[in-house]
């Protein structure tokens, strides 16, 4: 059962509270009709809609009709607040949530959970219900490989960008690039353990992937140096890889949803810059792109 919070919000004074009250008591009876036989997972998206900080909302008003407005608000939250509590006697209904908005006291890109200190978004009394509190980060060095790569092989697919005249220059997944810099002696691993031992370690910049590439190594192997058609082809491959890994190493701050529309940006940034009517861009054109387009999110933040 998934919940729209905006949904049960009335432009009327007290509706709000009904509402919720009366959707969740629709969800509790549903439950006892199942007579345990059945799992129900409520989804509330969102949640900071329907649990907003009430100590916010008593410190904040100054007109008589800002104030009815935070106290439909507060009723609201009483509303959830007593749903929840009635439905934590039944073993057969889980409560899932969702809220991009942490406590405004956390600072730390790391933060997981949301709670004391400054009064945030999410209201203290329904945190303090909350059983497990899982934060979600932004993503990995290895899903942002994937994420761009996932991207550009569509690209690929529906013919805006080609590889070239030989189809054995890609860009090899994220498992495959790591199993064959191993291979060529390029892989190192990184040492977190040490760091992560380190109370005194407050350095959320740090790499977070458990790999190094040595681009010595990568760009100069011994197979690159040969004239071969087929050591060219690993020669270019190699460059390759190495320009999307340090794509990849560079958009650390960037989501999953903007992640994915990078790739695209990066055509029509390739097409915006070139002199003549271009109808399908190489991979090197775009990855080149891609780099200007991650600096320009980045720095437009």
């Amino acid at each position: 059962i998934t919940l729209q919070s905006h949904s049960l919000f009335s432009k009327y004074f007290s509706e709000s509270g009904k509402l919720v009250g009366n959707v969740l008591n629709k969800i509790r009876d549903l439950v006892i009709d199942e007579q345990d036989q059945t799992l129900i997972c409520v989804l509330v998206d969102e949640v900071e809609s329907l649990a907003s900080c009430r100590e916010s909302n008593t410190s904040s008003g100054s007109s008589s009709s800002s104030g009815a407005v935070e106290s439909d608000a507060i009723r609201a939250v009483n509303a959830l607040l007593t749903g929840l509590d009635q439905l934590q006697q039944y073993p057969n209904v889980l409560v899932l949530t969702t809220t991009n908005l942490l406590n405004k006291g956390k600072k730390s890109k790391r933060a997981g959970a949301i709670g004391s200190g400054t009064p945030g978004a999410v209201d203290n009394a329904f945190i303090d219900r909350v059983d497990m509190k899982i934060h979600v980060g932004l993503p990995i060095l290895q899903a942002r490989y994937e994420i761009l790569r996932s991207c550009i092989e569509e690209l690929v697919r529906v013919g805006i960008v080609q590889y070239g005249d030989d189809h054995d220059v890609a860009i090899l997944s994220y498992s495959e690039f790591i199993q064959y810099a191993h291979s060529i002696g390029a892989l190192k691993r990184n040492h977190h353990d040490d760091q992560s031992n380190n109370p005194n370690n407050n350095d959320d910049d740090d790499c977070d992937c458990e790999y190094t590439i040595d681009p010595n190594v990568l760009l100069n192997s011994e197979e690159n140096r040969s004239n071969s058609n087929s050591n060219n082809n690993r020669k270019k491959q190699n460059e390759i890889l190495w320009s999307f890994w340090k794509i990849c190493q560079n958009s650390k701050d960037l989501s999953g949803r903007t992640l994915r529309k990078l790739p695209f940006q990066a055509c029509a940034f390739a097409s915006l810059s070139s002199t003549t009517a271009i109808s399908k861009h190489s991979l090197l054109s775009i990855l080149s792109s891609l780099h200007s387009v991650i600096k320009q999110e980045q720095e437009s933040r």
